[in-house]
C-alpha cells in the first residue's frame, strides 16, 4: 500500500506495484481502519493533489492559420485577403506574412506582421496605384510564414490579380521596302530603279542598296544609300558608259540590304539589260555558214575564225531548243568560247563550248521555259575574230 502511495506522489515508477496509484478515497478507508494519523496526512495530501489535477485543464491546441479568400482589383483600387485562425485565438494572434508582387502597381513587397483578433479572422487590404501606361496585368501574392504560436494550414498562399485599365497602344509597323526596274538601256544610257516603301514613312527613310554589273559598261560595283521621302518612293539612277568595242550585252543588278528601320519585301533584287550598240565585224565572202549548203567546204583559217550561231525554230510547248554553233574555218588551235542564254533581255549563266580543228561545230541545248524572247549569245572568247554573235529562237505558235 505504501508503494502505491509513493506512485501517487511520483516517488516510485510503479514497477512491481500491484493496484496502481493510491487514491484519496482508498487512503481514507485505510485511515478509518487503522486510526493512524499517518494515514490522515496521506488522505489530506492525496485529496489536495487530486483537486489540483482537476482544476488545471490541458492547454488548447494552437490555432491553424489559413488564407480563406482573395479579392482581385483594378489598378488604382485595392486587393484584399482574408486570414482565418481555427480555433479562434483566446487573445490577439500575431501572424507573420510575406507580400510578393508582379508588375509596377505601387505595391511594396516584403515581410510584415498581421494580427488576427479573438473573432478568428481579419482582412488584409493592399492598395495599388494607377498610371497611364499600357502594361500586362499584375498580381499580389500573400503567403503565411511559420510561427511559434500557430500552425500554417494548407491554404497558406493566395494571389489576387491587379488588372491594367489602360488602352492597348499599337506598335507602329516598320515599312516594307521593295525595288523595281525600268526597261533595258543601250550602252551610254542610264538605268533606273524605283525603291518604294509599302507604308509611307513618317520621315526620310535611308535604304541600303548594292549595285553589281556584268560587262564593261563603266558601272562600279558598290553599296549605295537611297533616301525614301514621305511620298513613299525614290529613284536610283545608275549611269553606263558607251564605247566603240563590239562586246556581249551586259546588265546592272540592284539588291536591297535589310536594315534596322525597315523590312524587305518582294522583289528585293532586280536586273536591267545593257545592250551593246557596236556592229560586229563583217564575215568573209567565202565563210562556211550553217544551213548554207552551197558554201564551200571549210578550209584552214588564214587568221582567227569567226563564230556563227544559228537561229532555230521551236514550239512553245517544246521543253528545249537546239542552237548550232560553228566556226567559219578550221582553226590552228582551240578557241576558248563562253556562250550565254538571253531570256527576255536578261543574261543567264555562262556555258563553255569547246571547238577545235577536229570539231568545228557543236549543238547547244537550251531550256525554253516561259520567256517570250530566247536567244544564245557569245559572251566571251579568245582566239575568235568576232566579239559578238547571237542567234534567236523563232516560235512557230
Amino acid at each position: 500500500r505504501w508503494n502505491r502511495v509513493l506512485v501517487a506522489f511520483g516517488e516510485h515508477d510503479g514497477t512491481g506495484v500491484t493496484g496502481g496509484v493510491m487514491t484519496a478515497a482508498e487512503a481514507q478507508q485505510m485511515a478509518n481502519t487503522h486510526s493512524s494519523p499517518v494515514w490522515d496526512e496521506v488522505v489530506t495530501e492525496l485529496t489536495a493533489l487530486e483537486a489540483s489535477a482537476q482544476s488545471t485543464p490541458p492547454p488548447p491546441p494552437p490555432s491553424e492559420v489559413n488564407i480563406t479568400a482573395a479579392v482581385d482589383g483594378t489598378e488604382g483600387t485595392s486587393v484584399s485577403f482574408t486570414l482565418t485562425a481555427t480555433p479562434a485565438p483566446s487573445a490577439d494572434l500575431p501572424v507573420s506574412v510575406t507580400v510578393s508582387v508582379v508588375g509596377d502597381y505601387g505595391v511594396t513587397a516584403g515581410s510584415q506582421t498581421l494580427t488576427i483578433p479573438t473573432s478568428g479572422s481579419t482582412t488584409f487590404t493592399v492598395a495599388t496605384t494607377d498610371d497611364d501606361a499600357d502594361e500586362p496585368d499584375g498580381s499580389v501574392t500573400l503567403t503565411v510564414n511559420a510561427g511559434s504560436d500557430y500552425t500554417v494550414g494548407a491554404l497558406s498562399s493566395e494571389t489576387a490579380t491587379v488588372a491594367d485599365d489602360d488602352p492597348v497602344q499599337e506598335q507602329p509597323q516598320m515599312p516594307v521596302v521593295t525595288i523595281t526596274a525600268g526597261s533595258g538601256v543601250t550602252e551610254g544610257g542610264s538605268v533606273e530603279f524605283t525603291v518604294s516603301a509599302s507604308s509611307v514613312p513618317a520621315a526620310d527613310l535611308d535604304v541600303t542598296v548594292t549595285v553589281t554589273a556584268v560587262g564593261d559598261y563603266g558601272v562600279t560595283a558598290d553599296t549605295r544609300t537611297v533616301t525614301i521621302p514621305t511620298s513613299g518612293s525614290a529613284i536610283l539612277t545608275v549611269a553606263t558608259a558607251g564605247d566603240d568595242a563590239d562586246e556581249p550585252d551586259g546588265s546592272v543588278t540592284a539588291t536591297l540590304v535589310d536594315g534596322a528601320d525597315y523590312d524587305l519585301g518582294t522583289p528585293n533584287t532586280v536586273t536591267v539589260t545593257v545592250v551593246d550598240d557596236d556592229p560586229s565585224p563583217p564575215l568573209p565572202p567565202d565563210t562556211d555558214e550553217p544551213d548554207q549548203p552551197d558554201d564551200a567546204v571549210l578550209t584552214a583559217c588564214a587568221d582567227r575564225p569567226t563564230l556563227l550561231i544559228s537561229s532555230p525554230e521551236a514550239s512553245r510547248s517544246d521543253a528545249t531548243v537546239d542552237f548550232e554553233v560553228s566556226l567559219s574555218c578550221i582553226p590552228s588551235g582551240s578557241p576558248m568560247i563562253l556562250l550565254t542564254p538571253v531570256r527576255d533581255g536578261n543574261i543567264g549563266e555562262n556555258m563553255f563550248v569547246a571547238l577545235s580543228s577536229e570539231q568545228t561545230s557543236a549543238t547547244v541545248t537550251v531550256t525554253i521555259g516561259s520567256e517570250d524572247q530566247l536567244g544564245l549569245a557569245l559572251a566571251w572568247n579568245t582566239g575568235l575574230a568576232n566579239r559578238k554573235a547571237q542567234g534567236d529562237v523563232t516560235y512557230t505558235d
